[in-house]
């Protein structure tokens, strides 16, 4: 009952609005282009919300994916850091990941690139050698760097450019593997090109080059030591394996784990961890976007009330 009251005073809502505007062409022409201005800037933030915040990481199962960090913290926003032994010790001591992967932009977000004569500042991000492998994606062009690709400081200087930045800063060119460019000083091969769709593991947030971990003191800093256990700079995220639930892989990686390293005298680091949806998951998108749809109703309803009394108090309470 009360339903079908609501429904009739929209329709009589509606109605009122109509017969309004069409008495009044400046009011409606000024009205029809407000809403249109209104709705154009929501359906364009929406647009670019839903490309770079709701989709689902252009990857192999994404679902699987889970981040690594401090209980409790929103590793988006507020992502956990880790040095290299202690990644280098969890994934040795792993009984639950099918893969665990490295990744770092905190110390490579600014880098001087050289090529054709000009100088670009880029973002680069530093990734473990399992990094593309761990996603299940491929290469648009060439190939991306491999494990072994990973394993000493400095011996590999590759590097894989995102699809954007392969279009934008090298013009597409058809023969830009094995294409040699400066980094900070230092001569990296290209051996591939990301694919078109994808942008890495954090939305919005996308590297213009990817390169080896290992390469981290000539594209950070020299002081900068893969081996030391005080230099916290990599997130690290993993790949579950198939039936394996986000409860159990929380009580199974949620405990203190300890490292031994010497430094002076012997430093004992205690770390506890837990895990997260990595990136964009369906669940929470289908929440938001069923909100956003029912939303609608309500205001459509309401541009109608508005349309209505505004018109009614230019008509002077005439219908």
């Amino acid at each position: 009952m009360w339903a079908s009251a609501t429904l009739e005073a929209v329709i009589q809502d509606v109605r009122l609005a109509l017969r309004l505007l069409v008495k009044n062409p400046g009011l409606s022409a000024t009205i029809v282009g407000t809403m249109a201005l209104g709705i154009a800037c929501t359906t364009t933030v929406f647009t670019f919300v839903d490309a770079i915040l709701l989709r689902p990481l252009p990857v192999r199962q994404p679902q699987q994916l889970v981040a690594i960090g401090a209980p409790g913290r929103n590793l988006d926003l507020n992502p956990s850091y880790f040095s290299q032994p202690f990644y280098r010790h969890l994934k040795e001591s792993n009984t639950v990941f099918a893969d665990l992967v490295a990744t770092s932009v905190a110390v490579s977000s600014g880098v001087n690139l050289d090529e054709g004569g000009v100088t670009d500042r880029i973002r680069v991000e530093l990734v473990s050698g399992n990094y593309f492998q761990a996603l299940g994606i491929h290469p648009a062009v060439g190939r991306f760097f491999t494990p072994q690709e990973d394993v000493a400081p400095g011996a590999n200087p590759v590097a894989v450019v995102t699809y954007s930045f392969w279009q934008r800063r090298l013009a597409a060119s058809p023969d830009v593997v094995g294409k040699t460019v400066s980094l900070n000083g230092h001569p990296f091969t290209i051996v591939g090109v990301g694919g078109p769709d994808f942008f890495g593991t954090r939305p919005g947030f996308g590297p213009d080059v990817w390169a080896p971990l290992m390469m981290v003191g000539e594209l950070a800093s020299s002081r900068i030591r893969p081996d030391e256990p005080d230099q916290n700079y990599l997130e690290l995220f993993a790949r579950l394996p198939d039936g394996t639930s986000l409860v159990k892989a929380q009580s199974a990686a949620n405990v203190a784990r300890r490292i031994k390293h010497r430094v002076r005298d012997e430093l004992k680091l205690t770390i506890s961890v837990g895990v997260a949806r990595l990136g964009n998951q369906p669940s929470p998108h289908s929440t938001i976007r069923s909100s956003t749809f029912f939303a609608w109703p309500p205001r459509i309803t309401g541009g109608c009330g508005f349309c209505a009394g505004l018109g009614y108090e230019r008509t002077g309470g005439k219908s």
